[in-house]
């Protein structure tokens, strides 16, 4: 896609995909990025014990999707289940919730994403 990273700047993190924005981002850099409030979708790349999607003071305005993509998560079992996808949706309760995928397999996963 031409992206390119540079530590400290967000100005670039985003796509449009069909219509959609989707912002990316590296690891510890989610919650410190600025993401634009017409963002659909988050997608976090993490290698990280703590990896995953965070709800703060600064980006709790407003619903999207995150699908954080940490290849430390693991299943209670120790096999390797790096893909997870959230749903932060200001109109229902709770408004943080896992999105169960479509169609799971070993080496990936399906979710939909309804508009919010």
């Amino acid at each position: 896609n031409g992206l390119k990273y540079y530590k400290g700047n967000s100005k670039n993190n985003f796509l449009n995909i069909h219509g959609k924005n989707v912002a990316v981002e590296i690891c510890s850099d989610h919650g410190k990025q600025k993401i634009d409030e017409n963002t659909f979708l988050e997608v976090i790349m993490a290698y990280d014990i703590f990896g995953g999607f965070h709800i703060g003071v600064n980006n709790d305005s407003f619903s999207r999707y995150a699908l954080v993509c940490n290849a430390l998560s693991k299943k209670a079992d120790g096999n390797v289940l790096p893909v997870e996808c959230y749903e932060y949706n200001l109109g229902k309760n709770p408004k943080l919730r896992i999105l169960e995928p479509e169609f799971d397999r070993k080496d990936f996963r399906v979710y939909t994403l309804d508009d919010l």
